[in-house]
Order: C-alpha cells, then sequence, then structure tokens
C-alpha cells in the first residue's frame, strides 16, 4: 500500500451509480425537454470537478479548458471531445427539477446508513448564508418601496449585527459521526436570507422527519439563534430531545450557567444525565461549523453564480452530493480513513502513468529495480534520485 495515495477522481464514478442522471435525461427529453445533445451526466461531472477544484465561477474553469491538452475528465465523461461552456452548463443546469437533486441527495444520505457510516443518532442544526448574484441595494424607489431585489426571490441578511448582502439562507441538518471526526449533511432547504432563524429551523425538523431518513434520531444540538419555547416544545413532541444554548437574558425559563458564557435550560435534563453531560454533548456542535466551512473555504461557493431560489438549492445540492459520493467511495475502496478528508480522490487516473507510480512508490521506500518505458532522460532522473 502505497500511504500517500489518496485514490482517483474516476473512483467516485467507478463504485456509485450515476446512471441515475442518463436515466433522468431520458425521462425528460420524453417530456420534450431539449439537451441541445448534451449529456446530463457529463455536466454533472464536470460540476462536481469545478466544486473540487475550488473554483468558484465555471468561466474560470472554461477559460483554464483553453489551455488544456485534452479534457480532464476524458475517462470519465460520455463525450470526452465536449467541453461545456459557462452557457451550457448554466441551460442545463437549469432544466434540472430541483427535487430531482433533493431525490439523489437523500439515496445517498440512504445508502451511507446502510453502510453504518451515517449513525442515526444525533442531529446538528445551523444556518449558514450564500451570497446571491444580486445587488445589494434597490435598483430604483419603487423597487425599494416593493422591497425587492434584483433577485426579486432572497432577501437581505443580517446575523448578529453583521450585514451579510442580498442572499438565501441554507438551514443544514448534519449528522454527527464520531467514529469520523466529523458530521454529514443529511438534509437541508433553503429560504430567503431575511427569514426568521426560529421557524426556518421548525419547518426543516418537520420536513426532514416525514422522509424514511428521518426516522431514528434521538438528539437535536443548535445555538441560541434556534432558541424559543415554542422550538424547545416542538423537538420534544417530536420525539427529540433539544439541546438549545440559551439566551443569558431569559427571565421566563430556568437557566444555568453550565459553562463560562453558556446558558442553557435545566429544567427538563434527560433522566440520568447530569449537567456535565450537558456540557460534553453541546461540545459536538461546532462539528456543523467545521463541515459547512468547506462551502465557503473548500468548494469555493460562498457567492452564487447565479439568480434565484431554485438554483441555490442546486447549488448547494451539487456541494452535498459530491460531500456523501466521497464518503461512500472511500468505503467501497476499503479506505475508511479517506472519509474525513477533503482532499481525497484528487488524482485523475489517466494523469498518473507510469513515471508517477514509480515516483509514488520510490517516496513509499519502494525499491525500483527496472525503467519499463522511460526515456533515457527519465532514466538518469530516476538514476540521480536513487543516488
Amino acid at each position: 500500500m502505497i500511504p500517500k495515495f489518496t485514490g482517483f477522481f474516476n473512483h467516485i464514478f467507478e463504485f456509485n451509480d450515476l446512471s441515475y442522471f442518463d436515466d433522468l435525461q431520458d425521462r425528460l427529453e420524453r417530456h420534450n425537454i431539449k439537451f441541445r445533445d448534451i449529456f446530463l451526466y457529463d455536466i454533472i461531472a464536470i460540476s462536481l470537478f469545478q466544486r473540487f477544484l475550488g473554483i468558484e465561477s465555471y468561466t474560470e474553469l472554461e477559460r483554464l479548458s483553453f489551455f488544456l491538452s485534452q479534457h480532464p475528465l476524458f475517462g470519465i465523461v460520455h463525450d470526452a471531445l465536449f467541453f461545456p461552456t459557462a452557457k451550457d452548463l448554466s441551460y442545463i443546469l437549469n432544466l434540472l427539477p430541483v427535487q430531482v437533486i433533493y431525490d439523489y441527495f437523500f439515496s445517498l444520505v440512504a445508502e451511507m446508513i446502510d453502510l453504518k457510516i451515517i449513525v442515526t443518532r444525533i442531529l446538528v442544526w445551523d444556518g449558514q448564508f450564500m451570497k446571491s448574484n444580486a445587488n445589494n441595494n434597490y435598483k430604483d424607489a419603487k423597487h425599494k418601496t416593493m422591497k425587492q431585489y434584483n433577485d426579486p426571490e432572497a432577501g437581505y441578511h443580517r446575523h448578529n449585527g453583521q450585514h451579510k448582502g442580498v442572499g438565501y439562507e441554507v438551514s443544514n441538518l448534519y449528522c454527527y459521526c464520531g467514529s469520523w471526526g466529523r458530521a454529514f449533511p443529511v438534509y437541508f432547504e433553503v429560504f430567503p436570507g431575511n427569514k426568521n432563524e426560529n421557524p426556518m429551523f421548525r419547518e426543516t425538523l418537520t420536513n426532514f422527519l416525514q422522509l424514511p431518513i428521518g426516522q431514528g434520531w434521538n438528539f437535536i444540538i443548535l445555538d441560541s439563534g434556534g432558541y424559543s419555547e415554542e422550538s424547545i416544545q416542538f423537538c420534544l413532541k417530536s420525539g427529540i430531545y433539544p439541546l438549545v444554548r440559551a439566551k443569558k437574558n431569559i427571565k421566563s425559563h430556568q437557566t444555568k450557567e453550565l459553562k463560562k458564557g453558556y446558558w442553557f435550560r435545566t429544567d427538563f435534563i434527560p433522566v440520568g444525565w447530569t449537567e456535565k453531560d450537558l456540557v460534553q454533548m453541546y461540545k459536538i456542535r461546532p462539528v456543523i461549523e467545521a463541515g459547512q466551512a468547506a462551502n465557503n473555504f473548500f468548494y469555493k461557493s460562498r457567492r452564487m453564480n447565479t439568480r434565484g431560489l431554485e438554483n441555490a438549492i442546486r447549488s448547494r445540492g451539487l456541494n452535498y452530493i459530491f460531500d456523501l459520493l466521497r464518503a461512500i467511495t472511500a468505503v467501497k475502496l476499503n479506505r475508511p480513513d479517506l472519509i474525513s478528508k477533503l482532499n481525497s480522490f484528487s488524482t485523475n487516473r489517466i494523469f498518473m502513468k507510469e513515471t508517477g507510480w514509480m515516483k509514488a512508490a520510490k517516496q513509499a521506500n519502494f525499491d525500483i529495480f527496472y525503467y519499463p518505458t522511460l526515456t533515457p532522460f527519465q532514466k538518469r532522473f530516476w538514476d540521480k534520485r536513487k543516488k
């Protein structure tokens, strides 16, 4: 085994069934939806590739293609000669009903549960703002009166005194997976950026619990943004214990500072639990922040390239699909150590030629006894490295 080998990007497509998108295209075309002789499967593959590279705008990837001697994914996509333009990508993705993104995402969550990567026990909820490709100011006095931005479905988002701008709030449910030291997304919804967090939280949890993947959860952890008596009672009635950080200045409920700066309700602590147990459980909450951070810093999708609520769902949904595909692939490849690594499956097989394997083997302290297809220059290079 070569320790530094983190898998091929190709593995994601070889160990998972993405023919879902071929079948979907066939169904949509039978309803007279035109794909302009472009494969939906290829567009999805390129979209995941863009996310993995952390390229904010697809136009940048399109420009990069002018410098490539061959299609970087020609061993993966159907049409090895086709490299879509930004216009192609936008056109095809806009043909996708958002429910299709959800359905495929839910199927991956169910597979994660079957593979025991996800254990249905602890949920963690939080919101994350996503900036729309829209101006933060009203277009004119008329639109100001209507309170309508040039992305009419978006809203102006403020959080803890910070002005984030016009966009959408993604309401996320992650599951805590202690074995892997991280959390995975199991459900999400997208709301206008000015939506109040409390009703947003309740609506998200309500819809999640109605799904097959929403059964069997015991706890939900959330910060003080989702705190309200209505939300707490809603969770309890749903059979899920809510561990919510309370606000210090609440007088109507019994609260206590269990850790400096951290206040909690103490009138319904689970039977057999101590206050110390509550604090230990709440320490899990930052895993969702670590998980969500990948959207902004790894996938570089802090800001949308388009407008509209449905495009926000497509954009964020593809991020989460890629997250789950990588984890599933790691298990199927018998490399569970790759589950929590964002940079896993970072090599394209077609470019890992024999010299690349020899270099990796050399770094892993394997002895190289022969040079099968090396040029004289390459042979001298390896001779020099061997010394």
